[in-house]
């Protein structure tokens, strides 16, 4: 069942096997004419689901009003517009992420990590924003012409400079609403790394899980007035990696759901600095880097469960909502790092043949723009499914966690594997990293 989430994927590679299978049947001479239908129908399969999740508009009815995270005008002002933070938005999801919502009307704090870079990102939101629109006007014909862009530095494994863009975002923006918390900036490692501001952190435990953790900490009083607000966390499907590797110490034996501990012990073992680093996540072979990469998007779920769960039972006005989300295997410059640069030839040739397969950047920020204006009711917590099929499901508030989605859908149950149901390895993980952070 969990493979149905996987629509663009399956999809693509069921095409292709139905092109190699079929293949032989075609006449030769309709076979060259083939590859370009193939090629086509691979595009529009790749490019998975499109978000449909916008504000309402001024002239939408009460009930979609009362719905929607707010009601968005032609006229709005600066002052009247609902404030997003996203960060890592200079290129990839990030980017079409926030220039997808400054064109739905917010006021998007765009991050990069110096403000050189975060410059830049903002000059390619409005870019984006602004093709985004002449390509589709009608679609933009209720929202404001006016795009509200500005610059933020947060580099997530430099908690002073993560501090500092708090203090900066409290003073510069007091009198406006902050309601979405966009934890889009990630990393993938070539090698075993350590942050250069915190020696004892591994570089993809500090980039994908701590520093997001504590912005979202810093600014979840923020979130919680004027009608609370949501934090969405761009997880992985390589989450798997933190159960499959656990898994494998235990001689290939199928975890029921309960890490028992042993996810910590591994994580705190690789975050002891160069020289104490040990575990199988200090491993030097390739495949290390995308089992620290998927822990690591592990713990960001986690934290994600945690923020949810904070606020079960919050009163509806300072409510904060919480998701996690895949947004698809996706072309971005994850790809350039390791294959040689932007440059070089593999990454080239990656890129112009991969988005038959692959979705591109904005394709794959669609299921984040869903998050982020779903109505609120789609991200309440999910509960197990019961043990044995008739049976009725009992939803204990200790065992609930925040959903989580790919194409633009909740998938919690059919994508989320056992390990990320885990809530008491879970609440472990979030007090460890807390006590690192300092929060």
């Amino acid at each position: 069942m969990g493979m149905i989430g996987y629509k663009s994927e399956v999809g693509v590679v069921a095409l292709a096997a139905a092109a190699v299978v079929a293949i032989p049947f075609v006449p030769r001479g309709f076979r060259l004419a083939a590859v370009p239908l193939w090629a086509a129908l691979s595009r529009m399969v790749a490019s998975g689901s499109t978000n449909r999740a916008r504000p309402a508009s001024h002239k939408a009815s009460a009930e979609e009003q009362k719905r929607s995270p707010f009601v968005v005008r032609p006229d709005m002002e600066i002052q009247d517009r609902p404030v997003a933070i996203v960060t890592g938005t200079n290129s990839g999801i990030g980017l079409h992420t926030a220039a997808g919502l400054a064109l739905e009307g917010y006021l998007v704090v765009a991050t990069g990590r110096t403000k050189t870079v975060a410059d830049i990102a903002v000059r390619r939101v409005h870019a984006a924003a602004q093709r985004k629109r002449a390509a589709d006007p009608k679609r933009y014909e209720h929202c404001p012409e006016t795009l509200f862009v500005a610059a933020g530095v947060v580099e997530n494994d430099d908690f002073k400079s993560i501090r500092a863009f708090a203090d900066w975002f409290k003073k510069r923006f007091a009198s406006h609403n902050l309601v979405l918390l966009v934890n889009n900036a990630g990393a993938m490692q070539k090698a075993l790394t350590f942050s250069r501001h915190n020696l004892q952190i591994e570089t993809t435990t500090a980039v994908n899980f701590l520093g997001p953790m504590l912005l979202t900490e810093l600014l979840l009083p923020l979130l919680e007035q004027n009608g609370g607000g949501r934090v969405v966390y761009v997880s992985s499907e390589a989450h798997r990696a933190g159960q499959m590797f656990v898994e494998a110490a235990q001689s290939g034996a199928r975890l029921a759901g309960s890490l028992k501990g042993r996810l910590l012990a591994a994580v705190k073992a690789v975050n002891s600095g160069k020289e104490g680093a040990s575990g199988p996540l200090a491993g030097a072979e390739p495949i290390a880097n995308f089992r620290r990469y998927g822990m690591s998007k592990l713990l960001g779920t986690y934290y994600t469960h945690h923020v949810a769960r904070r606020y079960r039972t919050a009163p509806a006005q300072s409510r904060v909502v919480a998701c996690s989300l895949h947004p698809g295997c996706v072309v971005t410059n994850f790809s350039n790092k390791l294959l040689g640069g932007e440059h070089a030839l593999p990454a080239r040739i990656f890129r112009s043949v991969g988005l038959l397969f692959f979705k591109s950047c904005e394709e794959g920020a669609q299921t984040t723009l869903h998050c982020a204006m779903c109505p609120k009711e789609e991200l309440e917590l999910e509960y197990p499914l019961p043990a044995k099929k008739g049976e009725a499901a009992t939803k204990k508030p200790e065992d609930a966690v925040s959903r989580y989605f790919v194409e633009c859908s909740a998938k919690t149950h059919s994508m989320l594997l056992p390990c990320g149901w885990d809530v008491e390895e879970a609440e472990n993980v979030v007090a460890w990293g807390k006590g690192l952070i300092g929060v």
